[in-house]
């Protein structure tokens, strides 16, 4: 598709930069609740209990009190602490929505052919001088000091992949701001043919950047942040594909998070570039041939590539109109060159080993700051998340506290959960659920109330006439609670099952 710039997009789309919000963001309707009618105790508590109304967000007074932060603390989801500022403590549920991203992103990985790697936290400074990030990023990073001040005497520089490290126990280091050096010296490790390309290496390592402590703000500026980070590791006629099969695998991923409208932005060759004129040049072709291929409308901004190479940027803007980067997709040609990576190629062309080519290495993330990502997402779901992702997925509600309702309540809470109460240990590979049974006897009116209000997905109410049938009657929020068939357990735990696949 055609590409413009972002005046022109400004113009013609009304793409205003940290104006106008993509999603807007309505309070959940208030919608009855359908249970058992079999038994005075639960028939049809919905016109009594609608859940309570939900006021209208308004813009926090504190500047750095962000509309998402106000959500997660009201549901519960992290908090910051003094002890470590501009690191975010992920409470239980937050950690579950955290986690669920994961693994989301993992089972995207073996569709795309991803290897996920471990790699250190803190590196020698030499590592950082040989990349450049010394140079060029010394100001934002964390240095990190030994206890141990004693150097060995006649100490020398390594050599290989140790070169500049010297043998001393004091040292200087810092903690990673990024994975690429380290995924480097992974490639390095072994030597790789011209058949092994592309090698793709993905890492959700913790990263920290020494931010200006008045610039943090919520989960959108941190000091320490998880990145989807991944390296891919091609030969030249590989760009495009790989380019492409990036942006194919972010707009399902956006697609199925409810980010349909995001922009591209292209940002070519800054004025201190490093390498040749000639690599830029079809370098930044072949990512705007790969854009061309998105159909959709994207921008250009001259001038604003990174120093090693061009790169394609993804804009998401929060409810106020501020606009974010999250994925990210780089080319660099500079990075093989330092670390003198290569691969072994055959004069004509087939692997055998006769001479030595440098790959090129596409910097890739899809959510960018997992923390970033993660504060959009609050804002657009509030307390009323996709089932798949939700912290709070179903609540089962006893109508009494009698034993023989308890009893069929907690083994309901066990099939649904996946999770059997007293067992020695957890099959592998068994779908479990985030199932949650109220105990505190407050009432059925006033546990429904609370349960719509908390925003779960699944409610299940247990009254005398579900113990007699052995089965539950479930309603399920789908912009309003709507009652399903009465149902075995296990048929509804298949149900949930088939509800996460279809990322529901």
């Amino acid at each position: 598709m055609k590409s413009l710039s972002l005046s022109t997009i400004a113009r013609q789309r009304h793409f205003r930069p940290l104006r106008r919000p993509i999603f807007p963001l309505p309070s959940p309707p208030n919608r009855p609740f359908t249970t058992s009618n079999s038994t005075p105790q639960s028939s049809n508590p919905a016109s009594d209990t609608p859940p309570p109304p939900q006021p209208q967000r308004q813009p926090p007074k504190n500047a750095n009190k962000t509309l998402h932060h106000a959500i997660a603390t009201e549901t519960g989801l992290y908090t910051t602490l003094p002890y470590s500022p501009g690191s975010p403590f992920f409470l239980p549920h937050g950690t579950r929505i955290f986690n669920r991203l994961i693994e989301f992103l993992r089972a995207q990985y073996t569709l795309h052919g991803y290897q996920e790697v471990v790699t250190p936290m803190i590196y020698n400074d030499a590592l950082w001088e040989k990349s450049g990030h010394l140079e060029n990023f010394r100001d934002d990073m964390f240095k990190v000091s030994s206890a141990k001040r004693k150097v060995q005497k006649g100490s020398e520089d390594g050599e290989g992949l140790n070169a500049g490290v010297r043998s001393e126990e004091e040292g200087k280091y810092s903690l990673k701001p990024m994975n690429c050096p380290g995924h480097c010296l992974l490639y390095k490790t072994r030597g790789h043919s011209y058949a092994d390309l592309p090698l793709r290496f993905a890492e959700f390592a913790p990263l920290h950047r020494d931010e200006i402590r008045s610039a943090l703000t919520g989960l959108t500026r941190v000091r320490r942040f998880h990145q989807d980070d991944a390296h891919i590791f091609c030969r030249g006629d590989q760009i495009f594909t790989e380019i492409s099969s990036t942006l194919s695998m972010l707009e399902t991923v956006y697609h199925a998070l409810g980010f349909p409208d995001y922009k591209f932005v292209l940002s070519t060759r800054p004025e201190n570039y490093m390498g040749s004129l000639e690599d830029w040049e079809k370098a930044e072709e072949v990512l705007k041939r790969s854009l061309d291929n998105t159909s959709r409308v994207w921008g250009i901004d001259e001038g604003d590539g990174a120093f090693y190479g061009p790169k394609i940027d993804v804009l998401l803007q929060d409810w106020q109109g501020r606009q974010h980067q999250t994925a990210t997709i780089q080319l660099d040609f500079q990075l093989p060159q330092k670390f003198e990576l290569s691969y072994d190629v055959a004069p004509d062309g087939t692997t055998g080993g006769v001479s030595k080519e440098t790959p090129v290495i596409i910097h890739r993330a899809i959510f960018g700051s997992l923390e970033r990502f993660m504060a959009l997402l609050i804002e657009k779901y509030e307390n009323r998340w996709p089932f798949w992702l939700s912290p709070r997925q179903v609540k089962i509600i006893p109508v009494t506290n009698k034993p023989e309702i308890i009893t069929f309540a907690k083994r309901t809470r066990d099939i649904l959960s996946g999770v059997k109460t007293g067992e020695r240990i957890q099959a592998m590979g068994k779908r479990t659920f985030f199932v949650d049974l109220e105990e505190r006897n407050l009432g059925l009116n006033k546990s429904i109330r609370e349960a719509k209000s908390a925003g779960y997905n699944v409610i299940v109410v247990i009254g005398e006439d579900e113990v007699r049938s052995g089965k539950v009657r479930w309603d399920v929020w789908e912009r309003e609670y709507v009652k399903k068939g009465m149902d075995g357990a296990e048929e509804v735990y298949q149900k949930l099952v088939q509800m996460e696949a279809e990322y529901q």
